[in-house]
């Protein structure tokens, strides 16, 4: 608890979770962001995953991405940090009269790759 209250001084609601192999997890929000802050039981930050929406996402990343995907709307990105390494897992959006296109891409050090595609029919009538 030291740890993160040094760490995230200015977080409220913060609940607790014990897992069985002794980890202890931090679920907060913060600024529309959710966070699960992962600590070992060493006491030390073992990985923090975010959860948030487009506005909140880097402009680098999102440039990676609109810069292939300009015709998709991005959904949701989920970001994962890991001994040192952030990966941002976004998933993108595109309905047509008929359809409905899922992508998930993976940015890692401005590198992007595609990891999942879908699509599903819709009843929409025009």
């Amino acid at each position: 608890v030291r740890n993160f209250a040094r760490d995230f001084q200015n977080v409220s609601n913060v609940r607790w979770i014990k897992s069985e192999k002794g980890h202890f997890v931090a679920y907060f929000a913060d600024n529309d962001i959710q966070n699960w802050i992962v600590y070992n039981s060493r006491r030390s930050c073992e990985a923090m995953i975010r959860y948030y929406y487009e506005e909140k996402l880097p402009h680098s990343i999102r440039h990676v991405v609109k810069s292939a995907y300009y015709d998709f709307s991005i959904f949701c990105v989920n970001e994962i940090t890991v001994n040192g390494v952030t990966v941002y897992t976004v998933t993108l959006t595109d309905k047509t009269r008929h359809t409905i296109f899922w992508k998930i891409v993976q940015v890692v050090d401005g590198e992007m790759e595609l990891i999942k595609e879908y699509s599903q029919k819709t009843n929409r009538q025009d």
